[in-house]
């Protein structure tokens, strides 16, 4: 099974007296002999001094960050979708809102990971088979709407992409014990979510399946 992570900051950004993707890694070797395959990274939303979207970090340090995630042999960046920014930082919940709110931020979403590939410098690309999924953060109990869903969804699964291929699909990434998000996706005008990035393997939703946690 494939084990990756998630960071709100740089994968480059100072920690525990090194950068933060060789501190996890060396952490994680110590704990579980194994390394992340896979390293989630958050594109759009409202950033703030404990959230920094990729996009937001500037060509150079986009450039720096890849090359810092490929020296611990991290060979794929997961874009996840955070509208409402951190949890934590008392933000307006932008996933409770209408269709057209989940429609542009949708459209932020893929427009920030077209840039961001672009702003690599050929560092980062999408997948060979054209298909990448972007994840949506669906904190636990936190209100989720259809009609947010519905717009976002549409959004996302009808970008052209940076290269016109319409390469994204719009997958969730939530907590498996809350039920609210498989309601969503069930009831979906368009488009079920394509997986899950859940924390733990689990039977989720009818349509959709489980990407590796």
């Amino acid at each position: 099974m494939a084990s990756g992570v998630d960071s709100v900051t740089p994968a480059n950004s100072s920690y525990g007296g090194t950068d933060l993707a060789a501190y996890v890694e060396s952490y994680n070797m110590q704990h579980t002999g194994t390394t992340s395959v896979f390293w989630g990274r958050y594109f759009a939303g409202l950033p703030d001094k404990k959230f920094i979207p990729m996009n937001y970090e500037g060509t150079t340090n986009i450039q720096q960050e890849c090359d810092k995630m490929k020296a611990q042999g991290i060979r794929w960046i997961v874009p996840i979708n955070s509208p409402q920014g951190v949890a934590s930082n008392g933000a307006s919940v932008r996933i409770a809102g209408t269709y057209s709110d989940g429609y542009a931020d949708g459209q932020a979403a893929c427009k920030a990971v077209s840039d961001t590939i672009t702003a690599s410098g050929g560092r980062l690309q999408l997948p060979g088979n054209d298909y990448l999924d972007i994840y949506l953060d669906v904190e636990p109990h936190f209100p989720f709407s259809q009609d947010y869903w519905n717009g976002w969804s549409d959004a996302v699964n009808n970008n052209a992409g940076p290269n016109n291929s319409y390469p994204f699909y719009s997958a969730c990434y939530c907590d498996p014990a809350d039920g609210q998000p498989c309601v969503v996706s069930d009831n979906a005008t368009n488009w079920p979510f394509d997986v899950i990035w859940a924390n733990e393997p689990s039977t989720m939703c009818g349509g959709c399946s489980i990407s590796p946690a």
